[in-house]
């Protein structure tokens, strides 16, 4: 709602320092997260009050987050393509103000879909964010405005957003001097990860609150020699994405998040900072059908990160599922809407969180159907 959507500029982590007398708003801040917005269809036109057992928990929020996982056809279009069926994840302008409504006024624009419609599409995409007041990163009219922090008042406080993406894409996809683009963090690539480093530490010191997204989405055949997206191969793929979170836990982010991987993932705590290696789906209009995913694709969770005087305090885990559809009138159109779990199905998703998030260290506090994290315990 436009009364919640407000805007941001960029934060500070002195507390990084440990520096006590840091000027943070005294009161506390909520940050929802959610899985990425694969919407291609505005859910309103096909259902009524789509989302309606979530919306109260994002926002109960003082803002929520979401990655856009698909390019609009928009101001700038029409736009050539760059991928063809169910390849082409493209939308109408209304998907963003659908966004808007439940609270998502933080918005990553970098992903394996912002090139569909090329550099126009870059546009396009970020004037309807601009149309909804929303503060969006990871693309831009060039790569400095593509890695650079998109910046949001909420509250008093200052909430900065980075975002970028490690994805099987060519360099004409990347922004560039004057070139409309995507801010992409290759692999073994040490010019996209110093730039974004420096991106992260200037931004960390001019706000309260930074969020750090990437969008992960490559295997290892991906960054094999001579593959064509310009990753440099590694022997640990898994093993480089811990180690760019924990980079930019270190540059400064209060919160690193990624989605790519079509399932969720576990939660790491490092340096008292959550790490969400994986948040899986909030919206999915998968044109793929029923059965063709495993049922944890359609199961995913809110995770609302409470923040004192900048520092993440504590994390609640929301359960959702969306429906995976039935075949019929306005399939894809009506399927791969989020609402809340309950009962059996709740434990289940929170228990496979839990189990998750060991594999990391991490320990969850499991109470019907819900889960907490504690984080900077004095």
């Amino acid at each position: 709602m436009s009364n919640v959507r407000v805007s941001v500029c960029l934060v500070a982590v002195i507390v990084m320092c440990g520096c006590a007398d840091a000027a943070f708003p005294d009161d506390e801040l909520q940050i929802a997260f959610v899985g990425q917005s694969l919407s291609r269809y505005d859910p309103r036109d096909f259902l009524e009050a789509p989302a309606g057992t979530v919306a109260p928990h994002l926002l109960a929020a003082d803002v929520a987050f979401t990655n856009l996982e698909v390019s609009i056809d928009g101001a700038y279009c029409p736009c050539p393509s760059t991928k063809q069926g169910n390849s082409l994840q493209v939308a109408d302008p209304p998907v963003v103000e659908f966004l808007a409504g439940l609270n998502f006024g933080l918005l990553s624009l970098a992903n394996n879909h912002s090139w569909n419609y090329s550099g126009d599409g870059v546009r396009s995409t970020i004037q309807a964010a601009r149309d909804n007041r929303l503060t969006h990163a990871g693309t831009g009219e060039t790569l400095a405005d593509a890695v650079g922090a998109g910046v949001r008042q909420v509250r008093g406080h200052k909430v900065g957003l980075i975002a970028s993406a490690t994805v099987k894409l060519g360099a004409d996809a990347m922004a560039g001097d004057a070139r409309p683009g995507i801010n992409l963090v290759r692999v073994g690539n040490d010019g996209d990860w110093t730039r974004n480093l420096e991106s992260i530490r200037a931004a960390s010191d001019t706000t309260d609150i930074l969020i750090v997204y990437q969008h992960f989405q490559v295997e290892d055949a991906d960054v094999a020699e001579g593959n064509p997206f310009g990753h440099e191969e590694v022997s640990d793929l898994a093993g480089w994405q811990r180690d760019w979170a924990h980079a930019v836990i270190d540059a400064g982010a209060s919160v690193y998040v990624a989605h790519g991987a079509r399932e969720f993932r576990g939660v790491e705590v490092y340096r008292d900072r959550p790490i969400f290696y994986g948040l899986g789906n909030f919206i999915f209009h998968s044109g793929q059908p029923v059965g063709y995913y495993a049922h944890d694709v359609w199961e995913s969770v809110i995770a609302t990160v409470t923040f004192e005087r900048g520092l993440p305090r504590e994390v609640d885990f929301v359960p959702l599922v969306l429906d995976e559809g039935t075949p019929g009138p306005d399939f894809l159109q009506s399927r791969g809407v989020p609402e809340v779990a309950e009962g059996r199905l709740a434990e289940d998703i929170i228990s496979r969180l839990v189990t998750l998030s060991a594999e990391w260290g991490t320990q969850l506090v499991v109470d019907q159907g819900r889960a907490r994290l504690t984080l900077n315990q004095d």
